[in-house]
């Protein structure tokens, strides 16, 4: 069963999907790059996984500023990008191809 709002990914960034950054001491991170701490590894990785709030707010791509995208479920931008450029990790991905090319166009 997909939890509330998540699509189909077909590619792109894992985050929150498919596994957790954990450094050498203990602390747990959504992705290598992003800074945000999620906890320690003597929580629990699968507690941490399946109850953490911004792991489950990143799964929702309702979240997401780019969530109208056709290409969401393809990409999902990279959130370690977009909160390094912004502060916030459901903004747009400033590196997203699809957004590049429409302002090229304007």
């Amino acid at each position: 069963k997909r939890a509330q709002g998540s699509a189909i990914m077909a590619g792109g960034c894992g985050i929150a999907m498919f596994g957790l950054s954990v450094l050498s001491d203990g602390l747990v991170y959504p992705c290598r790059r992003l800074p945000i701490t999620l906890g320690h590894i003597t929580e629990g990785v699968k507690e941490i996984f399946i109850k953490n709030p911004l792991l489950n707010q990143l799964r929702d791509i309702n979240n997401y500023e780019c969530k109208d995208c056709t290409k969401v479920t393809l990409c999902r931008g990279c959130r370690a990008v977009a909160y390094a450029a912004t502060g916030n990790v459901f903004a747009k991905d400033p590196q997203c191809f699809k957004h590049l090319m429409e302002e090229k166009n304007d």
